[in-house]
């Protein structure tokens, strides 16, 4: 299996930093997540705006803390079972009941049981 970072130019992924591990299919580690992170940020440089988009595989908090530290941003896709919390209150977003077309925009949320953030949540 390989974990990959691409930067978008014209239109177009190119592969800045990779890693290639053996495991089962599903998801790997966020040690795994925040090693490629760590081997890429420094390409990148701090006078970049950065922002990184991210499927369900990278929705792990050591991971978005992480890119947090470095000043970029993200946007990543997440489980429509995984707990946020408005105010205290848990909820996720299984319990918004979207119908086709629906869009919700959340802000200051907490992600995840381990409660990070202040995210913002977007449900279409």
């Amino acid at each position: 299996m390989a974990l990959v970072v691409s930067v978008l130019h014209q239109k177009r992924a190119l592969p800045l930093g990779w890693l290639v591990v053996r495991g089962k299919q599903g998801h790997l580690s966020q040690a795994l997540h925040c090693r490629l992170f760590e081997q890429v940020k420094n390409l990148v440089g701090p006078q970049r705006e950065v922002i990184v988009l991210g499927d369900g595989e990278f929705d792990g908090t050591d991971w978005l803390a992480a890119i947090e530290a470095t000043g970029w941003q993200y946007v990543c896709c997440t489980a429509k079972n995984v707990s946020l919390y408005e105010a205290g209150v848990e909820f996720c977003g299984n319990d918004l009941h979207l119908l086709p077309g629906d869009y919700v925009a959340m802000e200051n949320l907490a992600f995840t049981q381990a409660r990070h953030g202040s995210v913002t949540f977007v449900a279409v």
